[in-house]
């Protein structure tokens, strides 16, 4: 993944992230919506938590972080990455969301697209969805880099 869009086509969007994490986790009822206004983003994954996840207040799991960001994808690493510790297969990691937001924010920055003012994570067992507000017209970071 790891990749800026532009958003003037959010539909053309919408479909290559989509079909990007499908191709690459062969989950094929993984869905990506965006939703753009002059100063607003709205990104949202649709995918179901496996019954051992528990959602927990200020935690947001590798998993859903490393789909977000593209992390891994391609071979695509962000320059500043929230993780910050060795992957071990079977453990699930949860990670703080604002070392999440920290991080989005820093990553806008390096690769080009617009440094987002303000960033809301809201995440459930069916969907996770990032609200960006910024200045300006722009590009967005695609963590899914959307």
């Amino acid at each position: 993944m790891g990749k800026t869009y532009d958003l003037s086509d959010p539909k053309e969007v919408e479909k290559d992230v989509t079909d990007r994490l499908r191709d690459y986790t062969h989950i094929s009822h993984l869905n990506f919506d965006l939703t753009n206004s002059p100063n607003k983003v709205v990104m949202t994954w649709y995918r179901e938590m496996l019954p051992e996840y528990d959602m927990r207040d200020g935690l947001l799991y590798e998993s859903d972080i490393l789909m977000m960001t593209g992390n891994g994808y391609e071979g695509f690493q962000p320059k500043y990455d929230c993780s910050g510790f060795a992957h071990f297969p079977n453990i699930i990691n949860l990670i703080p969301t604002e070392d999440f937001i920290s991080s989005y924010i820093k990553n806008s920055k390096y690769y080009g697209a617009t440094k987002p003012k303000k960033v809301e994570v809201e995440e459930t067992r069916t969907y996770l969805t990032v609200r960006l507000e910024y200045s300006g017209g722009g590009k967005v970071q695609n963590n899914s880099k959307t």
